[in-house]
């Protein structure tokens, strides 16, 4: 019998399908409620698989709504250095999947980030309260000496833009140093179901004479693994990554690799790219710890000829690869240096990952990933464990609970500065070093114990329901410029903050959320009257000031704030 014809198929270009809506919708459905709007359970999708947002804090980063200038979410990532703003269109039925993301929203994007980039005073004034309050977090970072790339993501369950208007758009951005980015429901199916497929033949050329073949036959088995291992140069690598319908970098040479790209201004990336510039670039061969593709087969004839691979997949040096790309991807006096290239044929899966993992393993860990490991942090996923409760504390680390049973390393951290440390406004703002030169004093052994967590998160819980509904109310008031933002949205770690004071004023237990719970009301009544007292403060401004804190404290404790006093707020940080 003949084999059928099978045709690869790639989720960037294709055209979406009926599976492709059916394995979205069915996703969609489940972040969130039956009489939610659609459009907010597929930001809630879009947050949660593009850029790792956890559902139930989805809607705070949601700025969709009347006077929204286009920008429909908006994602300040303080690890990448990256701001992510995300333009998102829902269509009710798979009849209207294969229209395009319409062309009109582009102008409104490019004007945004504009304005954005040269802190317009009018673009404020355009926006409504919840994405003038991350915009105002955005210039405070940026005048603080932060500095962000942007990134411009077109979202939806239909085709991508046309062609003519997505390099509009890109060309647009341009003059910002602003990236733009798709995402079609063909693209989302496959991240939904991670369902990819590599390219399915590439060429790659060595370096005549600077490659050696190793071969291996498996131990109790007839399969044969080689590796060739050789130098390339950059030019040549660049063609080997590029891809040939839109000669950006083919993104299905990436799917094995345990990390997406971080972008240039990614501190390591960074390095990489002044070395590729710099005056002793000739160095980079012996700087750089190469790159490592694993492939179904590949042809190698010795001699200088092309090696063609078969299905590539590059599981290691996926920074340098892209970062080589961007620098070199067009002419550039550093196109004739080299890097080492390592080729591992197999199709083992299992030998894949090893290969992956084993690669990897040097590469630069953030603080958090550093903590672990730590005894504390052991000793509270096991006692978490025993009180049916799952403990995140690494990032990429998946809990089998639902979200309300599944406390992450970093959401504790905040938890614990506000509710037993007293420090709202770190809690919201210094997560930095929450794992680095705070750590011992965040995670004190004397006094986090696992019931402490619960309970704090528990609270939590109940404040960040009260906050959603909030949310929920202001949108369905109908959001603009004009409307007044909702001081929870700020706020929720002030109030369980003045939980934990009102307990320590009831020489009450941290740790007995029966005790504790019944003062979640009353602490936010206080806040809230704390907030309506403050004369026109942003709530942005407000709950990230030093003075806030003390202000609350004082009235827990019975001293009456003067008007003078409420009114005449100074911003310590």
């Amino acid at each position: 019998m003949s084999r059928p014809s099978l045709k690869l198929i790639s989720g960037g270009s294709r055209s979406p399908s009926r599976l492709d809506w059916a394995t979205v919708e069915q996703a969609l459905c489940a972040t969130g409620e039956l009489d939610e709007p659609r459009t907010i359970k597929f930001q809630r999708l879009i947050l949660s698989r593009l850029f790792g947002v956890s559902v139930l804090e989805a809607d705070q980063y949601i700025t969709d709504g009347g006077d929204d200038c286009g920008i429909d979410c908006f994602v300040l990532d303080y690890n990448d250095n990256k701001i992510h703003l995300v333009s998102t269109k829902t269509v009710e039925t798979f009849d209207k999947a294969n229209k395009n993301f319409p062309g009109v929203e582009v102008s409104k994007l490019i004007c945004f980030v504009r304005d954005l980039v040269r802190k317009s005073d009018s673009l404020p004034l355009r926006c409504n309260p919840l994405l003038r309050s991350k915009l105002t977090e955005a210039w405070d970072a940026m005048d603080s000496g932060r500095v962000f790339v942007i990134c411009v993501h077109i979202c939806s369950n239909q085709s991508n833009l046309i062609e003519r208007d997505f390099r509009s758009l890109r060309e647009g951005l341009v003059e910002f140093r602003a990236l733009a980015f798709e995402h079609s429901l063909s693209r989302l199916s496959d991240e939904v179901s991670k369902n990819w497929s590599p390219p399915t033949l590439k060429v790659l050329k060595f370096v005549g004479g600077e490659q050696f073949e190793h071969t291996k036959p498996a131990v109790n088995s007839q399969i044969t693994t080689r590796a060739l291992v050789g130098t390339v140069r950059l030019s040549d690598l660049c063609d080997f990554l590029r891809d040939p319908q839109t000669s950006f970098v083919d993104e299905n040479l990436f799917h094995a690799n345990v990390r997406g790209h971080l972008g240039i201004q990614n501190p390591v990336n960074r390095e990489i790219a002044d070395t590729l510039r710099g005056p002793d670039n000739h160095r980079f061969f012996f700087l750089n710890n190469g790159i490592t593709i694993v492939c179904e087969k590949y042809l190698y004839q010795s001699g200088g000829f092309p090696v063609t691979l078969h299905r590539p997949q590059i599981v290691n040096g996926r920074q340098t690869a892209e970062t080589i790309f961007a620098v070199c991807g067009k002419p550039s006096s550093a196109a004739d240096l080299t890097v080492a290239i390592r080729v591992i044929e197999t199709s083992d899966p299992d030998l894949i990952e090893e290969i992956s993992i084993a690669t990897n393993s040097q590469s630069r860990i953030g603080a958090r990933d550093l903590r672990a490991n730590s005894s504390i942090a052991k000793k509270l996923g096991a006692g978490l464990e025993r009180l049916g409760y799952s403990y995140v504390r690494k990032r990429g680390e998946t809990s089998l609970r639902p979200p309300e049973k599944t406390i992450d390393a970093l959401k504790g951290a905040q938890l614990i500065l506000a509710y037993l440390k007293g420090l709202p406004e770190k809690a919201k703002t210094d997560t930095s070093s929450m794992f680095g030169e705070a750590f011992e004093d965040v995670f004190d052994p004397n006094l986090v114990t696992p019931e402490l967590l619960v309970s704090a998160h528990n609270i939590f819980l109940a404040i960040e329901q009260e906050k959603h509904r909030a949310m929920l109310t202001m949108r369905a008031s109908g959001l603009s410029a004009a409307s007044t933002e909702h001081w929870l949205v700020e706020g929720s770690f002030h109030v369980l903050y003045c939980v934990g004071l009102m307990v320590r004023k009831r020489q009450s237990d941290l740790s007995n959320h029966d005790a504790c719970a019944p003062l979640i009301e009353e602490a936010m009544q206080l806040v809230g009257r704390y907030y309506e007292d403050a004369d026109r403060v942003a709530a942005y401004r407000l709950f990230r000031s030093v003075k806030a804190r003390e202000d609350l404290r004082q009235l827990i404790e019975g001293v009456k704030l003067n008007s003078t006093q409420s009114r005449q707020l100074g911003f310590g940080f």
